[in-house]
């Protein structure tokens, strides 16, 4: 699903900000020729060491070194059983669940090889990062990996129904590797691919938890979340909190800008309706963080009252909603400008547009960092509830 602000002479200390200039967007762009690939894109820069932004997964896991001959024999043969519960599961279930083709793709690719599980030795206390205790990775010229921590063992006698969603969310990433091979090594070095793919995973698991677990295993507070928030909001609160994320400004600004490309919405409109984003995003912000001082996170939440978590609360909502837009949403916006630059060349008044978007989401980009408001404390502390 992969979607890409031209950018004026801006003031230095603006240098950092991910838009590309007029001149490179037009000497540049997407090359349809597969034997002059264009340069990649910028990345988003880290914006200050005390101002990070919640990445919503890693670039594509590496496989780690594996455990011992034995250890990883016995790992096998344990894992080998959790599959057998989880095959007598997905069988009594639904046969028109979005989960089975998922989970029939991985498991015949772990059969055939082109799927291999390999497990680390590292053990995992219970809390937020038993949700790193089994992954997907890839590399390039290699088969997946399912990596498995032998924590993750301890978790499926502990909590066996967390344990067996955590592995259908890693089967959720293997399957897309498997439907689309290299390119989703490459796709996941795109901002705006990697958090689809995470979120398509956590929809997966959601949708899995509630046709196969829910009513047959106690639930942990973390599962009982992701069945309230598939249900309420499609995991847009889910995404907020655990993935760091605006879901519903991401897909909001996909769906416009395929539209745009569809030639249902006008650039024109598209663009106009950024720039009223922008500045709406621009006033929130400034209303949560009037000044550029008394902003750093508090270190602790023990014994504040509910007033002052109801503010960190809306200050952490407040920055993740501006990274989003500075994250992913400069990103669409680029690719889509990328697809259309003959168009906007071509038209001094779309020109002028997006000079102004740049302009102002130069500005956001700006008010963000010199807020420096570190969004993990809050995540942290809202998290381990769950756990």
């Amino acid at each position: 699903m992969g979607r890409q602000i031209f950018r004026p002479q801006l003031l230095a200390y603006l240098a950092l900000i991910v838009l590309f200039s007029i001149e490179a967007l037009y000497a540049g762009g997407r090359s349809q020729a597969p034997d002059t690939p264009p340069e990649p894109t910028p990345q988003t820069q880290p914006l200050t060491p005390s101002a990070p932004l919640v990445t919503p997964a890693p670039a594509v896991p590496r496989a780690p070194d594996t455990s011992s001959g034995s250890d990883q024999t016995r790992a096998e043969e344990e894992l080998a059983g959790i599959m057998r519960v989880l095959d007598d599961l997905i069988l009594s279930g639904s046969p028109g669940s979005e989960v089975i083709p998922v989970y029939s793709r991985v498991r015949s690719a772990m059969n055939s090889g082109e799927i291999v599980v390999i497990t680390r030795d590292e053990e995992i206390e219970y809390g937020p990062q038993v949700l790193r205790s089994v992954y997907f990775a890839v590399e390039e010229g290699s088969p997946g990996f399912l990596v498995v921590s032998s924590g993750f063992f301890d978790l499926t006698n502990e909590h066996p129904s967390l344990a067996f969603g955590l592995l259908v969310e890693a089967m959720g990433y293997a399957s897309q590797y498997l439907l689309l091979g290299e390119n989703f090594i490459r796709n996941f070095e795109h901002p705006v691919e990697r958090y689809l793919y995470s979120m398509d995973a956590l929809y997966l698991t959601a949708l899995f938890t509630a046709q196969y677990l829910s009513g047959v295993y106690s639930l942990s507070p973390y599962e009982e979340y992701l069945l309230e928030g598939l249900a309420a909001d499609n995991l847009a609160s889910v995404s907020l909190y655990f993935r760091g994320v605006d879901l519903e400004m991401v897909y909001g600004l996909l769906e416009q800008a395929n539209a745009v490309r569809d030639q249902i919405l006008g650039l024109s409109v598209f663009l106009e309706q950024i720039s009223d984003l922008v500045s709406r995003i621009d006033s929130q912000h400034q209303q949560m963080f009037p000044g550029d001082s008394g902003n750093q996170p508090t270190l602790s939440f023990e014994g504040l009252g509910d007033d002052e978590i109801l503010r960190a609360r809306t200050q952490y909502i407040t920055t993740v909603t501006t990274g989003t837009y500075i994250k992913y949403g400069v990103q669409i916006i680029n690719d889509l400008l990328t697809d259309l630059q003959a168009q906007v060349k071509a038209d001094p008044a779309l020109t002028s547009q997006v000079q102004r978007v740049n302009e102002d989401s130069a500005r956001l980009y700006q008010r963000l960092v010199q807020t420096a408001h570190d969004v993990t404390v809050f995540r942290d502390f809202f998290v381990e509830d769950f756990f």
